[in-house]
């Protein structure tokens, strides 16, 4: 199992760390690349 920590910032500009992820599991329609405005239920 491959964990990645992700994290960034909001719009607001408040940093958001999203620990684990298991992102080689994640669908290719919910992968991301590096620099991407997601959205997330957290």
């Amino acid at each position: 199992m491959e964990l990645v920590c992700t994290a960034g910032v909001n719009e607001s500009g408040d940093w958001r760390r999203l620990y684990p992820i298991r992102f080689r599991m994640l669908y290719d329609e919910q992968q991301y690349r590096k620099f991407q405005w997601i959205e997330a239920d957290i």
